[in-house]
């Protein structure tokens, strides 16, 4: 394959797709993988074995430069990452490190809307960080550490600030963990008496 495409609802698109292979005693050995998640490049290389048809062994590795790992209209997160994907597939372990790059949360408060009598707009999802229902991604088990390559930017207009995660991403893919710290860099903070 080359210069192919993949894209689904709710995930970033991967492009420029070139795919090299061969198949060897029911191994699929990955020569080469490489394009773009959300305009940054990644490669992947590894191997599945179909020994067992039900249950692939997956050996893969993942890395990239500045992935785009979720957007929409008020954030965006950029990553560095290097990723492994090991062990058959009903008992798939994603760990590696990804290194925050160019991300920011970016959107205005409206206080005047909530204060006037003004329904909020309704909040997407249900709180959590995310979940996945059906196998195989509901049995992933993560771990990996999200740290900070660049800070994380939030800006509205009351707060000018960076912030520099060091997490751990641990659970599964039904109900992931992400524990750890965040500092927070020196900020401004607009008030209606003055820049604090």
């Amino acid at each position: 394959v080359v210069d192919g495409e993949i894209s689904s609802r709710g995930l970033p698109r991967l492009s420029g797709l070139t795919v090299d292979g061969r198949i060897e005693d029911r191994t699929l050995h990955l020569g080469t993988i490489e394009g773009e998640i959300g305009g940054a490049p990644f490669d992947l290389s590894g191997s599945i074995s179909f020994d067992d048809l039900d249950d692939p062994e997956l050996d893969l590795r993942l890395r990239g430069k500045r992935l785009l790992l979720y957007r929409s209209g008020a954030m965006r997160v950029r990553s560095d990452a290097d990723l492994t994907a090991r062990v058959p597939l009903s008992k798939l372990t994603l760990a590696g490190d990804l290194l925050l790059t160019d991300s920011r949360f970016v959107k205005n408060i409206d206080v005047l809307g909530s204060v006037s009598g003004e329904r909020p707009p309704p909040v997407e999802g249900k709180g959590g960080l995310f979940s996945f229902r059906d196998p195989p991604l509901r049995d992933l088990v993560f771990d990996l550490r999200l740290k900070t390559g660049e800070p994380f930017l939030v800006r509205n207009q009351y707060v000018r600030s960076t912030f520099r995660p060091d997490l751990t991403l641990s659970g599964t893919g039904e109900q992931p963990l992400l524990l750890g710290e965040v500092k927070i860099d020196p900020s401004r903070l607009y008030l209606p008496t003055g820049v604090m």
